[in-house]
This record gives C-alpha cells, structure tokens and sequence, in this order.
C-alpha cells in the first residue's frame, strides 16, 4: 500500500513534469505567437493569454484572472479572423484546474477573446457577455 501510493505519486510527477516540458517547448517555439487578452469594461481586471502556433494550429489558453462562471454557463474562446468569429472551444476556469488548457486549433486570427456562455459553449458570441479581448 505504501509503495502503491508512492508509485502513484511517482506516476503522477512524471507527468506533470511531462506536461510542464510540452508546455515549454510550444510556448518557446518561433511559430507560437503569444496574444495577451485584456479585461473589457464589463470586467476590467480580467485576464488571459493565449498562445497560436501558426503553422501547427495549436491554441492554449492561459488563465491569468477570470472570475469563476456562475452555474450553467462556460467560458468560450473566439478566434476573430477578418471580423468574423471562430469557435476555439469551451474551457473551465477556476482556481482548482489547471490554468494551462489545449484548445481546437486555428487556422487564421488577428485577435482572440473571451465569452461567458451557456455550458458547452454556443455558435456565435454573446458580445455583450465579453471578458477579454487581445489583438495580434
């Protein structure tokens, strides 16, 4: 039991530490493009970053400051490419998950933001529900 648990613990660090590599890796990466979301008027203090690498697609969200979404809704990440809003996925954001999160990949954008939408996320943005917003 005691060497089960330390296994697990073991497992559970490598992994971490596996996590924490790939993270550096792409965040380093000459093609990854890091876009800082600021807080708009209906939350200034707000904050994200997201980091697009432009020739694999990948997009990761970073958490800097988003209050936690109230039941029954979700925040939703939009790609803005040429004016028209691209779905980048849904995404948790509270203090106990992990801030880094992989979501769908784009192919073109000059800006990134942030709605509160209802769970599982919806086909076009709720403007007057935006967070954060951050051009490139």
């Amino acid at each position: 039991t005691y060497a089960y648990n330390t296994n697990l613990i073991i497992q559970s660090n490598e992994q971490q530490l596996k996590e924490r590599s790939q993270y550096f890796s792409f965040v380093r990466d000459t093609s990854t493009v890091r876009v800082a979301l600021k807080g708009v008027p209906l939350s200034p203090s707000s904050g994200a970053l997201v980091f697009w690498n432009k020739q694999s697609n990948e997009v990761y969200i970073d958490i800097q400051s988003l209050p936690d979404p109230p039941a029954g809704m979700q925040y939703q990440l939009w790609a803005l490419d040429n004016g028209v809003p691209v779905d980048a996925g849904v995404f948790t954001a509270n203090n106990t998950l992990s801030t880094f999160q992989k979501m769908k990949g784009i192919k073109n954008a000059q800006a990134f933001a942030v709605t509160l939408e209802k769970e599982g996320g919806v086909a076009s943005p709720t403007l007057s529900a935006m967070y954060v917003l951050g051009t490139i």
